[in-house]
């Protein structure tokens, strides 16, 4: 029996935690991606790093910093630069047409996060500038487990 039970196949590896987000392109494309998703704790104990990135190159990175701890807040959607901000989420997108890479900063709107005990969903939208065009994301994400690793999230110029 115990040989039977060593025999059997692996379960099915579970399908990867996905960030949902598609993107208005004008005039009027529109673009969806399906990613992976992870987060990473910054070593600045105030914020958290969310990962949604393909090898080709297309993703999104979302940095949510916080007061005390991360927990179910809405976060207001703030440039890069802007370190003061607290709560605040800096929103950054890539994507391809046609070989074209694009990618853009949101600089406005917001991030909802629902958190669990080790995971949290995130669910916003926000504008940004591109290329002198103003550009639009949604996106939305099943449970995302929280990591365990920290990675330096400084703002640099």
């Amino acid at each position: 029996m115990v040989l039977l039970a060593a025999c059997s196949p692996d379960e099915p590896p579970s399908p990867p935690v996905r960030l949902q987000t598609t993107i208005a392109f004008p005039p009027k494309d529109t673009f969806q991606l399906g990613l992976p998703a992870l987060t990473r704790w910054c070593s600045d104990r105030q914020s958290i790093l969310i990962e949604s990135l393909s090898p080709e190159g297309s993703g999104v990175m979302m940095r949510l910093r916080y007061r005390d701890s991360l927990h179910s807040d809405s976060f207001p959607i703030v440039l890069p630069d802007d370190t003061g901000a607290v709560p605040a989420a800096t929103v950054a997108l890539r994507f391809f047409v046609d070989d074209t890479p694009h990618g853009y900063t949101l600089d406005s709107g917001g991030v909802h996060v629902e958190r669990t005990a080790n995971a949290i969903v995130l669910s916003g939208t926000g504008v940004g500038v591109e290329k002198a065009m103003r550009m639009r994301a949604w996106f939305e994400s099943e449970p995302v487990p929280l990591g365990t690793d920290s990675v330096p999230c400084n703002y640099s110029p």
